[in-house]
């Protein structure tokens, strides 16, 4: 006797998952107080970016956004299908993570930090107190207003990896920044 799912079920499981997550959405999420919140900030972050950014490395500073977006939804990703933690808000549906903030908000500070931040020495402290703000105060706020939930996870271990993305993917640019003037 085999213990193990098919595909097939899996499929059929995913099927009923997303239609029930479809609907839970639509009742309970969208134009939420919650929901319209983080639209509202999301909105918010855009015009102030647009505001903000050099113009003229505005291809670098997208690079580097895009980067960010790509780590935070990947290590998002891990960590919501290890139960590490869990959203009560989505952005639309069918999609588990806080898209507000991985794909806009985050890539956003971490853009206006490599902007006005050049020098490594400043980059770095930029960083740290970045990630104080959101380790030990930004999440702490999405729990306290419901929007995010915590299962096998501490605020303080969001901290040094707020640091690291930023650092790697700094290292990263500047290399391909060198790679590409030889």
């Amino acid at each position: 006797m085999n213990h193990f799912p098919s595909s097939e079920y899996v499929r059929d499981l995913e099927n009923i998952l997303a239609y029930h997550r479809y609907l839970h959405w639509a009742k309970y999420e969208f134009l939420s107080v919650p929901w319209l919140l983080l639209t509202a900030v999301t909105v918010l972050a855009i015009a102030i970016w647009v505001k903000l950014v050099d113009k003229k490395n505005i291809i670098e500073l997208l690079l580097f956004g895009s980067w960010i977006a790509i780590a935070c939804v990947s290590l998002d990703e891990f960590g919501y299908e290890y139960r590490l933690w869990r959203y009560k808000y989505h952005a639309i549906s069918q999609f588990p993570h806080i898209l507000w903030v991985h794909f806009v908000i985050l890539p956003i500070i971490y853009m206006l930090i490599y902007q006005y931040f050049p020098k490594w020495n400043s980059f770095i402290k930029a960083l740290v107190i970045l990630s104080a703000i959101l380790a030990l105060l930004g999440e702490p706020l999405l729990v306290r207003l419901d929007i995010y939930e915590l299962l096998h996870w501490k605020y303080i271990y969001s901290f040094p990896i707020y640091i690291l993305v930023g650092v790697t993917l700094k290292a990263l640019i500047l290399w391909l920044k060198n790679f590409s003037s030889q």
